[in-house]
């Protein structure tokens, strides 16, 4: 974990979790879908259109993460 220099003091354990999902389409056990994949936005927003329609009250479930380049 990397943290702000002026926060550096005791910590006390940290848990970390991550998932890792092959980009595609992905269809599991119990009949849901997973779908991965990545944008490149750029300093702009970008909208970013799903591809399956969903059912009248079904809802998808969204993970982002942001990520910088140097």
């Amino acid at each position: 974990m990397q943290e702000w220099s002026y926060l550096d003091g005791p910590h006390t354990k940290e848990t970390v979790s991550f998932m890792v999902v092959e980009s595609g389409a992905h269809k599991l056990p119990d009949g849901s879908w997973v779908v991965a994949g990545k944008s490149a936005a750029g300093s702009k927003w970008k909208r970013v259109n799903f591809k399956h329609e969903y059912e009248k009250g079904e809802r998808p479930v969204v993970f982002t993460q942001i990520t910088t380049m140097e």
